[in-house]
């Protein structure tokens, strides 16, 4: 078959287009509204706003696998200086059309939105974009999630501040509904305000991955200051630290209710502390069937104005303890309902003041008081500052478990090289891991793999890079950690070699492969993790 000279030229056109490198398309400079921008973007293209304010509302991708930022979302006075403010109009974002990870929006901050579910960002029916570096503020939701609602939705919600947004009914700062399953990770997340989950919301069997979040000074009217799980929902609370949150009535710093069995509702490496709530619960509160495992916790200084400072159980909750440290909570450190349904409580190398009389049963359930739990004076740093790091000399040094199986479940399991000493510590934050070696490691094993932002950043002379290595306990990955220069020329390999899974850190002192000091400017590092490839930038300045 032979082509005609016309259909040749349409064939080359077509190949063409499919290979059409990706665009930059700037606003104002091109397009003078970021919808205008979108709407003539294709996938792999970047819409690049500049500083400014821009009055828009409504919106969305269009499913388009963009990603729309500022000029540098790292720079926290460009992301100031780059508004998104829907005038109350309606809701800034919203997704719509199933768009994936690699839709993202990037160094805003957004404001002004204004809707019954989703004032800031809505993100609907199975859309899944990245959502990171953004400032979400001063956000109305008439009902739901003040700042972000997620329904049916499993966002990337990565690094952001989410603060001074209200719903009045559910999630001020966000609200989880019907099987939304978003990794919330890195994100401050302060000063909202709802009836329900004043911080965080979850709803109709969503189950969130929460992990090393800030959560603090949430207030919720009814029920669950910083996070509130209701229905069927749970959460996996990983390497958080939730403290001065408040309730009106029950579980000040977190609420879980409505047969959360079986959903796994996990508390891990996890800092609960100068909570409040008026009635019951003040750091948390436990109702219906309710099954949370608190792995290496901290549960301090909480308080409520009626009963169970620390946690309040009832209705046949079922927690487990393991590695955990209950103190100074007020007016009891764990308090069981009096008449509900019974409730049981596992505890294991665990430390809790008053040993098992600083448990109040009521006569109204059992407790599992098994090996290893001691009542002594913990000894943090400095509590009051909110530095829970034991001090040398801490009864909970090497006094926790590194596998605990209870019902078939196993709770923990740890590799000798995921501690330091001769066991696991007590408590969140295990002693002498914040020093910086070429291996060390966190007690807890990663869900998925992490290359974090370098600190200090910017440096001189010195920086820290973390990275997070999933797997089971004992699993090796082949890792390379490799700086590059503004140029793509490889200034040093950091590592390469195997690491077990878990968290490591390594330090830069700002030398290249043969020792000679680099001179300030922008540099890369690329870490390549198994099949996984992530990039970050950092700051050299001298």
């Amino acid at each position: 078959m032979k082509f005609r000279p016309v259909s040749l030229i349409l064939l080359f056109f077509i190949i063409g287009i499919s290979y059409l490198p990706a665009r930059i398309l700037t606003v104002p400079g091109e397009y003078a509204t970021i919808k205008f921008g979108i709407i003539n973007a294709s996938d792999g293209d970047t819409v690049m706003v500049s500083p400014g304010t821009y009055h828009e509302h409504n919106i969305t991708y269009y499913g388009k696998a963009i990603t729309v930022m500022s000029t540098d979302p790292e720079d926290s006075s460009v992301v100031a200086t780059t508004m998104i403010d829907a005038d109350s109009l309606g809701p800034v974002f919203v997704f719509y059309s199933r768009e994936g990870e690699v839709s993202v929006l990037k160094g805003f901050t957004i404001t002004g939105g204004y809707h019954d579910d989703g004032g800031g960002i809505a993100l609907l029916e199975d859309s899944n974009p990245t959502i990171t570096h953004n400032v979400i503020t001063g956000n109305l939701a008439t009902s739901r999630g003040g700042g972000v609602y997620c329904y049916s939705s499993d966002p990337h919600i990565l690094n952001n501040v989410i603060n001074n947004n209200k719903a009045y009914y559910s999630g001020g700062g966000i609200c989880c509904n019907v099987f939304s399953y978003p990794l919330l990770e890195d994100n401050l997340i302060a000063n909202n305000d709802s009836e329900y989950g004043g911080g965080i919301y979850c709803y109709r069997s969503s189950r969130p991955i929460i992990r090393k979040n800030i959560i603090e000074k949430n207030t919720a009217s009814s029920r669950g200051g910083g996070i509130c799980c209701f229905y069927y929902s749970s959460a996996t609370i990983i390497d958080c630290n939730i403290r001065e949150n408040s309730a009106g009535d029950k579980g000040g710093g977190l609420y879980f209710s409505e047969y959360n069995q079986g959903s796994h509702l996990r508390i891990e490496g996890t800092i609960i502390t100068d909570n409040y709530a008026t009635n019951v619960g003040g750091g948390i509160y436990c109702i219906d069937y309710c099954a949370p495992d608190i792995i290496n916790t901290v549960i301090y200084g909480n308080q409520s104005g009626q009963k169970g400072g620390g946690m309040y159980c009832s209705t046949n909750s079922t927690p487990k303890m393991v590695n955990t440290i209950v103190w100074n909570n007020s007016p009891h450190e764990i308090y069981f309902h009096e008449i509900e349904l019974p409730n049981v409580i596992t505890v294991t190398h665990s430390d809790i003041r008053y040993g098992e009389e600083g448990i109040v049963t009521n006569n109204n359930g059992m407790i599992n008081w098994l090996e290893g739990n001691i009542s002594m004076e913990p000894k943090f740093v400095d509590p009051d500052s909110g530095d829970f790091n034991l001090l040398i000399g801490s009864p909970c040094i090497d006094s926790g478990t590194a596998f605990f199986e209870w019902e078939g479940d196993t709770l923990i399991f740890l590799s000798p090289n995921a501690y330091v000493g001769d066991a696991p510590d007590m408590g969140a934050i295990e002693y002498g891991v914040t020093g910086i070696s070429d291996d060390a490691e966190s007690v807890r094993i990663p869900l998925s793999a992490v290359l974090h932002q370098n600190y200090p950043n910017p440096f001189n002379p010195t920086t820290t890079i973390q990275f997070d290595i999933p797997g089971d306990p004992g699993t090796k990955y082949n890792v390379n950690l490799t700086i590059y220069n503004i140029r793509g020329k490889r200034v040093k390999t950091l590592v390469n070699n195997y690491f077990h899974a878990g968290r490591h850190r390594l330090l830069w002192d700002g030398t290249g492969d043969s020792g000679e000091k680099v001179t300030s400017g922008i540099y890369f590092y690329n870490l390549k993790c198994g099949n996984k490839t992530f990039n970050r930038k950092m700051y050299l300045i001298k």
